[in-house]
């Protein structure tokens, strides 16, 4: 190399028409014959020498510079055929990290400003037009009933009183509650002065009973006893010994003969049938029991449901029918208000009682306050005029004494559905007594 780096710069590289590379050594040539031309004593041999030696290095300089030329055809360098010059090593210069292109920051669309949802209001549900019910047409008709004044003056007045008692096996606590609470139920008859008379009958409507006046309880025989059976006191007998006559001449008697014959034991019949046992009684006793100027009242002490065969209303028609004023029959009663799982509801002794203006209780209630109820409910007739219906409300009640109006000195009792004269202004004995008003048809 040290050869060819010497001689390179004599060299001249000429590129013919082909492509080829061709150096021409005529000025090295021409410089060693000038330079050895004054001797020329080198022979032509140690010319061809020399030449010969200088192509072995040339061959070899123009084999490199041939690949370097092949390796730069096709580009756009240009190669520089000049002779080499030396030039100073520089020290290296360290290549500079090309300067990253910044992308520019893409310009950001401003975000587009959103319209608020609109707030859809719910569609307001329509109610339907309700319908309209006409208005129903009430038909009213004009009740007339008439009374006799009667006992002016004085606090005899009757009512005939009949005790219909449930027998069967759930029901003799309830018989001894009424025994040792009937005093508060006498009590205000017996300070009314009232003229009355008992019976007592059961709900059992079996061939024995059936609404026969019972006489308390035979407990060796263990069954009710029925008054007039060998052994057994009559029912007048019995009948007396329950009246304001036997009150006012032994009370003491009087209630102890109560409390003995209201207990009529708890082995009769399940079937209870409180308002066929009713109608039974009045077929059998209607002439020796019913009073025609007191009132009748019957209390019904049951802890199931009336299983007697017709309607209520049947049954109802029946008791009033011997009546001249219907409204002198009520029906009181003292039953389950509410099913246990040991009692029925006594529905159909309440619906007689509403029927008849009477009243009625639970029988689950103290029977001291129940008695007194309806011993006071029943007394406040007996100086009154009961009516057989109550009025339609909200119309006029129009009282009459002897065919003259009397728009005051009476009140309207609801609860009894009755008309009572005040104080000053009771009529005459003897007097007729008109009531006119509405009912519903």
């Amino acid at each position: 190399m040290f050869l060819c780096s010497t001689f390179v710069p004599c060299v001249r590289l000429i590129e013919t028409k082909a492509g080829k590379p061709e150096y021409k050594v005529e000025i090295i040539i021409d410089f060693m014959a000038v330079s050895l031309g004054d001797g020329m004593v080198f022979t032509t041999f140690i010319k061809l020498l020399f030449i010969a030696s200088l192509l072995i290095v040339l061959s070899a300089c123009q084999k490199e510079e041939f690949f370097e030329k092949a390796y730069l055809e096709g580009t756009d360098v240009v190669v520089d055929t000049s002779p080499d010059i030396d030039l100073p090593i520089l020290d290296e210069v360290p290549l500079e990290e090309p300067t990253p292109v910044v992308e520019p920051t893409p310009e950001v669309e401003p975000t587009p400003e959103v319209e608020p949802t609109p707030v859809v209001e719910p569609t307001p549900v329509v109610e339907p037009t309700p319908v309209v019910e006409p208005t129903p047409v009430i038909e009213l008709s004009l009740v007339s009933e008439q009374f006799i004044q009667k006992n002016v003056g004085g606090n005899s007045g009757k009512v005939d009183i009949l005790w219909v008692i449930d027998n069967s096996g759930s029901m003799g606590d309830e018989q001894q509650a009424i025994a040792r609470n009937f005093q508060y139920f006498i009590n205000a008859f017996i300070n009314k002065g009232a003229d009355f008379k008992m019976a007592i009958t059961t709900t059992d409507t079996t061939n024995n009973y059936n609404g026969n006046i019972t006489c308390g309880y035979d407990y060796y025989a263990r069954k009710t006893n029925v008054c007039g059976a060998p052994g057994i006191i009559s029912s007048d007998e019995l009948i007396y010994k329950l009246s304001a006559e036997a009150a006012s001449y032994d009370l003491n008697e009087f209630l102890d003969d109560f409390m003995k014959y209201i207990y009529v034991g708890a082995r009769g019949s399940g079937y209870e049938r409180g308002l066929k046992a009713t109608s039974s009684f009045l077929t059998k006793y209607n002439q020796s029991f019913l009073r025609d100027e007191a009132f009748f009242a019957v209390i019904v002490v049951s802890d199931e449901q009336d299983q007697s065969p017709d309607t209520v209303a049947n049954y109802v028609n029946f008791i009033r029918s011997h009546k001249t004023n219907e409204g002198m029959a009520k029906i009181y009663s003292i039953v389950a208000q509410a099913a246990t799982s040991q009692n029925t509801i006594g529905s159909r002794y309440m619906e007689a009682s509403d029927l008849t203006g009477g009243i009625h209780d639970d029988i689950k209630k103290d029977f001291y306050e129940t008695l007194l109820n309806i011993g006071g409910s029943i007394v406040e007739l007996l100086d009154s005029f009961a009516l057989a219906q109550g009025p339609y409300a909200g119309t006029e009640v129009i009282v009459k004494v002897d065919g003259v109006v009397m728009n005051s000195g009476w009140i309207f009792n609801a609860s009894n559905n009755s008309i009572k004269f005040n104080e000053d202004s009771i009529p005459a004995e003897g007097s007729i007594i008109t009531i006119d008003y509405y009912v519903q048809m």
